[in-house]
């Protein structure tokens, strides 16, 4: 089984992110892979972003440490980034 790379944090990690930039077109303002994905690849680690908008370090924090419960010892790399 391939090992976790567990990433969190805000707009900046979340996966489903869709840029507020006007001044671009509709299919160029999300679809891009976000950092953990590219981390993920570089590292050959099964990705679980748990990464969402808006969101606050509290809540950023608390996602991660109930994943790390979870998952245990499947998990190889935890990386967050903070608001």
């Amino acid at each position: 089984m391939k090992k976790i790379l567990l990433a969190g944090g805000c707009s900046y990690t979340d996966p489903n992110f869709k840029s507020t930039a006007t001044q671009l077109p509709d299919e160029h303002r999300s679809g891009w892979p976000m950092w953990p994905e590219l981390m993920g690849k570089s590292l050959d680690l099964k990705v679980i972003n748990t990464g969402q908008s808006a969101r606050d370090n509290e809540w950023i924090s608390k996602t991660i440490i109930s994943n790390i419960i979870k998952y245990g010892d499947q998990i190889d790399t935890v990386a967050v980034l903070l608001t």
